[in-house]
């Protein structure tokens, strides 16, 4: 948990987890989402969106399985949809910038 989940958890305080279990896990979370006026959210929308920044920034897919508890890998590989732009990037390494090639291979 980084340090902007923790904040958000501690500020609700154990209210938050009174008397939860696994039965009232997605009902709690509904309660606070009404709360907070959002709508076509869902608890698992949290995960996913985890996952796919974490992707987004750089982070391998491995660590994301790891962090997210898959056994296979495979199942990470849903959330690292990459977006076209850093798709485009990521083949745009393989071009070196002329900047970086030696004077005489520009010239040829």
């Amino acid at each position: 948990m980084n340090r902007i989940s923790r904040s958000i958890v501690e500020s609700l305080g154990a209210e938050m987890f009174h008397q939860l279990n696994a039965n009232h896990i997605s009902r709690k979370f509904n309660s606070y989402l009404k709360i907070a006026n959002l709508s076509q959210f869902k608890l698992h929308s949290l995960r996913h969106t985890f996952a796919t920044n974490l992707i987004h920034l750089g982070v391998d897919v491995y660590t994301v399985s790891r962090l997210l508890g898959h056994s296979d890998i495979r199942t990470t590989l849903i959330y690292a949809k990459m977006k076209v732009d850093v798709m485009k990037e990521a083949v745009n390494r393989l071009t070196p910038d002329p900047v970086d090639l030696p004077v005489e291979k520009i010239s040829s």
